[in-house]
């Protein structure tokens, strides 16, 4: 009886790793046709979006004298329907491309890359008055590129919501538990909907008159969870938000024993 039951348990064991291999591969099967059905309806969706936005900035510059304001505006709307649908395309590849390929982590300086991610804003906006405090010395062993992608969308984010404040104020730093932060005191969000805040096109009340697609923090969340990290947000409509991430610490150094 002992050894009927040994062999029932191997044989429960052995079907349970078969149906994990096999749930494995179908997940690794759809994860790719859905790359590649996002390629290919950006690719496919490409050649007409730039036709159609084309077309509208012609007609406006060759016929524009011909229309009357209202035509004038219907054709704007449709040039700038079109390139925001063009920018969405872009960010869907993006997003895509984050799941792809081998991480590559590093021991990295996340200071650096954050002051000269803010060095770059303020150069391309020079009449906003922006405090930024960065901490020094913040490090991570993370994929340098993903990292970097990833404190883009957050600073880019917190730089446009603070749009509308005289006296601008972003913080990157570092939590007591280990996590990132970047912190702003810009529009800030009704916490009632923290939870749409990181899916792809959940687009908060009044994001897109300061030019946002819902996809920047989809970006980020993907970026952090492929690290295994865990990111979360905190919010309070106008005054401001606080966006934190994790990721996991780096290998630890091998000791170096000394022979006697």
């Amino acid at each position: 009886m002992a050894a009927l039951r040994s062999q029932l348990a191997l044989r429960s064991r052995s079907e349970g790793t078969d149906e994990l291999a096999r749930s494995q591969a179908e997940v690794i099967r759809l994860s790719q046709e859905m790359k590649s059905f996002t390629y290919s309806v950006s690719h496919d969706l490409g050649a007409p979006l730039r036709a159609v936005v084309g077309f509208a900035e012609a007609l406006q510059e060759e016929c524009g004298d011909q229309l009357d304001a209202t035509a004038l505006e219907y054709v704007n709307e449709v040039r700038k329907a079109g390139i925001r649908m063009r920018l969405m395309l872009g960010g869907l590849i993006t997003l895509a491309r984050v799941a792809d390929g081998p991480l590559r982590p590093l021991d990295m300086d996340v200071s650096h890359i954050a002051r000269e991610i803010t060095d770059r804003l303020r150069k391309t906006d020079v009449e906003r008055d922006v405090t930024v405090v960065a901490g020094d010395g913040l490090r991570a062993y993370a994929d340098p590129a993903l990292i970097r992608m990833a404190l883009i969308q957050l600073l880019e984010n917190a730089w446009r919501f603070t749009s509308a404040r005289p006296h601008a104020t972003i913080e990157f730093g570092s939590a007591p538990d280990g996590s990132y932060f970047v912190r702003d005191n810009g529009a800030g969000f009704d916490s009632r909907y923290k939870a749409k805040l990181f899916a792809p096109f959940q687009v908060l009340h009044g994001e897109e008159d300061l030019g946002g697609l819902g996809l920047g923090l989809a970006i980020v969340a993907r970026i952090v969870h492929r690290h295994g990290g865990q990111v979360w947000a905190q919010g309070e409509p106008g005054r401001g938000a606080t966006f934190s991430f994790t990721l996991p610490p780096g290998p630890r150094p091998r000791e170096c024993k000394l022979q006697s």
